[in-house]
């Protein structure tokens, strides 16, 4: 499928990290994972993220901001 980079809402830069989408809509993504921007120490955690509503926010390069 895509593999979709996900990025720091605040800053736009990138966080390092990638998900290659698997093609179920309602599975869940990284659930529980702490992220931190290696920028600007933003911090988030991806509690009910699904595979849909990663697809949705993505843009035309394939990158998520979080």
């Amino acid at each position: 499928m895509q593999e979709i980079k996900i990025h720091c809402k605040k800053c736009k830069k990138s966080m390092g990290l990638t998900y290659n989408a698997v093609g179920k809509p309602l599975a869940p993504v990284l659930p529980n994972i702490t992220l931190k921007c290696h920028t600007c120490k933003k911090v988030s955690t991806l509690k009910k993220y699904t595979e849909q509503m990663l697809l949705e926010r993505m843009d035309n390069e394939y990158r998520v901001f979080i």
